[in-house]
């Protein structure tokens, strides 16, 4: 089995003054002697959630690991061949499964609780999900409308305005709001859109003054990320909400040809930037575009792009799952951070002792 894990210790820097010393290990969740291929598209306190390529087995295959590429739970339903996690939480995982048609599919913690979301009613073929919290499910059905239910295929609500939009995507949650994005009609272009669990009640997050496109792909309360491509700069950069369009902020790292947040704890976020060339998965310790930390770098020799798709934090632990490409296979990858006890701390700057008061 692969149990590939690198020990560093990180001196993370924001705006070159040092903040922290956080210790960072990084463990390959890709096992190679039976995957193919594999990725962490979720995670939740010390789990991580997506799929794997087997060996001699056809298709993907939704997993939950335990942050260790040799234990893992696979949730393929009886009925069903293929899927994938793409959100968690506590409880709950959600994501795709496919046979004919993909489904929005939920599960608790294993194969035998899967729950197909796709609604019942006449019209639609095919659903996905892609986030969770609380008692709601998010994403989309027919792959154009945004969609909500609360644990069953009969709790199905649409959420596409279509007033408004020509199509519509979900893809965040924080178990009262959900976020993503529309196209307006006439448009070829999206817009972040933020609901309260109905098609009316949907609020345009466009920074229309400043943007041409911009979406939510992540969210907790009170905050929202994705991501806004320019006038002035057709590459996306890194973008953060707090409920209106006003409060916008642009988060692009300084230097960066491009970049995107996927999820956030409230006060720190991840994501990926490109310095031109392959990605190279990075968090930002705060709302700054200087608290960028290029995660990329701790993965060693071999690995040619990489990808931050979700965060959790239990204690003084950080769970960053995503992806990493080498020459053989797209490998499942899980960056954990210590951060001092706050005595530790106490020389440093105080940027980073806001963020663990507000953990604790």
């Amino acid at each position: 089995m692969n149990k590939i894990a690198l020990s560093v210790a990180a001196l993370l820097t924001l705006g070159g003054h040092a903040t922290a010393q956080i210790s960072w290990r990084t463990v390959i969740l890709h096992d190679s002697d039976t995957e193919r291929g594999s990725s962490g598209n979720a995670s939740s306190g010390s789990q991580q959630g997506g799929y794997v390529f087997l060996k001699g087995i056809a298709g993907y295959k939704p997993v939950i690991w335990n942050s260790s590429a040799t234990d893992y739970t696979l949730l393929t339903p009886p009925a069903w061949g293929n899927g994938w996690v793409n959100g968690m939480s506590t409880t709950q995982q959600v994501g795709i499964v496919s046979g004919a048609n993909e489904h929005a599919a939920l599960w608790s913690g294993t194969a035998e609780s899967f729950v197909d979301l796709n609604p019942t009613a006449a019209g639609y073929t095919s659903s996905a999900a892609y986030a969770v919290h609380g008692n709601q499910q998010v994403g989309t059905v027919n792959s154009y409308y945004a969609a909500l239910w609360r644990g069953s295929a009969a709790s199905f609500v649409r959420l596409h305005p279509f007033n408004v939009a020509a199509s519509s995507f979900c893809g965040a949650t924080d178990g009262e709001y959900q976020g993503g994005d529309f196209i307006p009609l006439g448009s070829p272009y999206g817009h972040a859109a933020l609901w309260h669990g109905t098609a009316a009640s949907m609020v345009d997050l466009h920074p229309a003054a400043v943007a041409f496109n911009s979406s939510i792909t992540g969210m907790v309360p009170g905050v929202q990320v994705g991501s806004a491509q320019f006038y002035s700069d057709i590459e996306p950069h890194a973008a953060l909400w707090h409920g209106t369009a006003a409060s916008f902020q642009d988060l692009h790292p300084p230097g960066a040809l491009s970049s995107t947040l996927h999820a956030t704890t409230g006060t720190m976020h991840v994501g990926t930037v490109s310095f031109g060339g392959f990605g190279r998965a990075g968090i930002w310790l705060s709302d700054s575009p200087s608290s960028f930390v290029n995660l990329h770098n701790l993965l060693g020799p071999g690995f040619a792009g990489s990808e931050a798709y979700s965060i959790s934090v239990v204690n003084n632990s950080i769970y960053v799952v995503g992806t990493a490409g080498n020459s053989a296979a797209e490998n499942a990858v899980l960056w954990i951070g210590t951060i001092p006890a706050p005595a530790t701390l106490a020389p440093l700057a105080g940027g980073i002792l806001v963020l663990s008061a507000r953990r604790r």
